[in-house]
């Protein structure tokens, strides 16, 4: 995909039927928050205070609500595009999740600037959970996972973080994620000892 602004970005998005969120932008100066205290891994990937988490709420922003230099992520969960659910594996240091899980198929995904996003297609309401460092490989510096879902979110072309761009590298109908890799991530939740849940439960809160 190519885009001419991130309004022309978020218009390309919403029409695929996914929801976009607003982020503050990052140039080569720091993130446009402004904070002393935003590190750089964290440059343009919150949400301005205005808008930040409405989106959980059941905002759904237009092209109009993004400025010429922010930066723009998609929401995982629910979308418009099947019934089906979106998760991300969010792979940083390392090419493609099959580090983990064998058998990935091709699916939608983007290089990021320090690593890749692969995102699929899961039955709605599945389980899965939305966490950082799945298979505890941070603290021994190794590539690491990260598993977004719902509630959570995905910063997305043509965005810029403080280490490079993103961009599409495989633009094509999200996959949907084998039962066997689904199974191994509920496998991995209850051997960290979180909740592996009959289904998707936040109470009254949106997906």
């Amino acid at each position: 995909m190519k885009f001419d602004s991130v309004r022309d970005a978020a218009r390309q998005y919403l029409d695929l039927g996914f929801r976009v969120v607003p982020l503050y932008g990052c140039s080569a100066e720091g993130c446009a928050c402004g904070s002393p205290e935003c590190k750089p891994r964290d440059w343009g990937k919150h949400e301005p205070p205005d808008t930040d988490g409405l989106w959980k709420d059941g905002t759904e922003f237009a092209p109009e609500d993004f400025g010429e230099h922010d930066n723009i992520a998609l929401a995982m969960g629910p979308w418009g595009g099947s019934d089906d659910w979106l998760v991300a594996l969010d792979v940083d240091g390392y090419q493609s999740a099959s580090r983990w899980f064998a058998g990935l198929p091709d699916t939608l995904q983007q290089s990021t600037p320090r690593g890749v996003h692969q995102v699929f297609a899961v039955p709605a309401f599945s389980p899965l959970g939305n966490w950082v460092d799945v298979f505890l490989d941070k603290p021994h510096g190794d590539p690491s996972l990260d598993l977004r879902y719902a509630r959570g979110r995905i910063v997305t072309a043509p965005s810029r973080g403080f280490a490079g761009a993103y961009e599409w590298r495989e633009m094509r109908e999200p996959a949907p994620l084998p039962d066997h890799v689904i199974d191994q991530i509920l496998a991995r939740r209850l051997e960290r000892g979180l909740p592996v849940l009959a289904r998707w439960e936040r109470g009254s809160k949106r997906p």
